[in-house]
């Protein structure tokens, strides 16, 4: 067995941290993990009501009849959906 030090001591490594904590303590990253998931959430929830809120504006605008929203909005929400599961 190869030797990995000089002579009969062996080299010393320094452990290997498995966590970066960007120099904050522990009480502190419990924040920045919950900032970190909240915004996105925040993010989803805008856009899942993005259509609702220009529904009248895209009936207005476009001609669209409310069965057809009702299509637009159900392809965004199974697409939505396929891509919740998928990713």
């Amino acid at each position: 067995m190869p030797s990995m030090g000089v002579g009969n001591q062996l080299l010393r490594r320094d452990p290997v941290k498995p966590y970066v904590t960007f120099g904050l303590g522990y009480p502190a990253m419990k924040w920045v993990i919950a900032v970190v998931l909240t915004i996105p959430t925040i993010l989803i929830v805008i856009d899942q009501q993005t259509l609702s809120i220009l529904a009248p504006f895209l009936r207005d605008r476009f001609g669209i009849t409310p069965q057809v929203y009702s299509i637009i909005v159900s392809g965004f929400l199974i697409s939505f959906a396929v891509m919740y599961t998928v990713g």
